[in-house]
């Protein structure tokens, strides 16, 4: 399981979050300065520890929040590149894949993982696939302009689940959920092929965290196209039957 006592997540967690306590803005005068003495530490810290040594769970949230920092405090290449590195590092943990969906895949857990009951395993899952879908969220993000490319395309997210209901989260039900692009026709069809013994979350039941990652998605393809100067150059934006962003030309 994720080790809780890794510095750097925990400076990382206080970088984003100590502006709101009253004793500690108190200690560093005001709320951004206290954000900074902690983003300070934060990569102190990583430089300790080895950084960016073997990928962890653990590094990769803690470089995504720092990344975020970085980001919100104007310093958007620094932003940028951190919040790569973080995906880079959760690219060679398999995070952008589930197993269920692809058979090529081993299994994400180490051994002791293995022994975990099915509940905690599939607790440690969704949260290394959130973790991985919050790298695609700062990805799109930090990549709305002309000269930071995302580093992750949507279109090959065929093989990982979007994340499902905080429910099912925090209670550790084991479900299925419906992928990125996949439209209801599609996600019907799937689940009437798949075992009978499968829980599925559909309609009401999905999280809201599923359709603001469809909803950014869709915004940052909306982006990419007028920042690229796209209906002057003749080009049009519209909606597949699948509910991505399409250009075509005029």
């Amino acid at each position: 399981m994720p080790q809780p006592h890794y510095a750097p997540l925990l400076l990382a967690f206080l970088t984003q979050t100590a502006r709101f306590h009253p004793r500690l803005v108190e200690q560093k005068g005001t709320p951004i300065d206290t954000a900074l003495f902690y983003a300070d530490a934060t990569r102190h810290h990583m430089g300790k520890c080895d950084f960016p040594g073997e990928p962890t769970l653990e590094k990769v949230q803690a470089l995504l929040m720092l990344g975020y920092h970085e980001w919100t405090a104007l310093q958007g290449r620094k932003g940028w590149i951190r919040i790569g590195t973080a995906i880079r590092c959760a690219q060679s943990l398999n995070y952008q894949f589930d197993a269920e969906l692809d058979e090529r895949m081993p299994g994400h857990g180490t051994e002791a993982e293995s022994r975990l009951s099915e509940k905690d395993q599939f607790i440690l899952r969704e949260t290394q696939r959130r973790t991985f879908w919050s790298c695609c969220l700062l990805d799109r993000y930090l990549s709305w302009g002309k000269n930071r490319p995302p580093m992750l395309n949507p279109d090959d997210f065929n093989r990982i689940q979007l994340p499902c209901s905080d429910g099912a989260f925090n209670f550790g039900r084991k479900v299925q959920t419906r992928l990125l692009g996949e439209v209801d026709q599609k996600y019907k069809e799937r689940r009437m092929n798949s075992p009978k013994d499968i829980k599925w979350e559909v309609g009401d039941s999905e999280g809201e965290l599923t359709w603001y990652i469809k909803v950014v998605d869709l915004f940052g393809q909306i982006v990419k196209w007028s920042c690229s100067d796209g209906k002057r150059n003749g080009r049009r934006f519209v909606l597949g039957i699948d509910g991505r962003a399409k250009l075509t030309q005029s």
